[in-house]
């Protein structure tokens, strides 16, 4: 059994995209993290209707009942352990192998630029690899995929520009076979935001999420 997991946040203003409160105020920057995550179940949705694996949502903030309400209560739902994000999604690929998914595959929601090829891509490439990684422009990574429960997470000072370079030297340290996806930006920042102004969904929202510098914040 093939397993997709989706991690995610319940989209609290104050809490959510902390990095855009600064410019677009809480109650924007979580709906911009509403729309990203949206966006995001859309296309995998389109993607389980076409193939066989298991589709899960792994959430932090909010309860099963505020997350269904959201995006629906034909999603199996979650809830992410306590730790940094390494010792998050650690703990969900384990369990996933544990209960004896073959291959595991986890995407996060703050990126415009994946579509559904990229994560069958990522699927496929498990046939003949142990790690697939997609990685960020900012030095982060979008997606892991695995066939095994590797600890390639400790240690990891995430958030910085630095996250990929030190996993692929986890990766070679352990001597595993590795397949990279596509290199895609994420979003972190407003910076980030109005590069992607082309976007539908950023085009949009665009004058609601980022108001002239004299407008006041939610």
């Amino acid at each position: 059994m093939d397993k997709l997991i989706v991690f995610t946040r319940y989209p609290v203003p104050g809490k959510t995209k902390t990095r855009l409160i600064p410019d677009l105020g809480p109650v924007n920057a979580a709906d911009v993290h509403r729309k990203l995550t949206e966006n995001i179940i859309s296309q995998i949705k389109q993607l389980h209707a076409e193939k066989d694996f298991h589709f899960e949502v792994c959430y932090t903030g909010g309860s099963i009942e505020a997350m269904k309400s959201w995006l629906g209560d034909s999603i199996t739902y979650t809830e992410q352990v306590q730790g940094d994000l390494g010792k998050r999604m650690h703990s969900a690929i384990k369990s996933a192998i544990h209960i004896g998914c073959t291959k595991v595959v986890l995407i996060g929601t703050d990126i415009l630029e994946l579509i559904p090829g990229h994560v069958e891509q990522a699927f496929n490439a498990l046939d003949k690899t142990d790690i697939v990684l997609g990685p960020t422009i900012d030095g982060g990574y979008w997606l892991v995929g695995m066939r095994m429960a590797f600890n390639i997470f400790t240690g990891i000072p995430w958030g910085t520009e630095t996250v990929i370079a030190q996993t692929l030297e986890l990766i070679k340290q352990q001597g595993l076979r590795l397949f990279i996806l596509p290199k895609i930006s994420d979003i972190d920042d407003v910076d980030d935001l109005k590069k992607c102004s082309d976007h539908k969904i950023v085009k949009q929202h665009l004058s609601v999420w980022l108001p002239s510098r004299d407008s006041p914040h939610d």
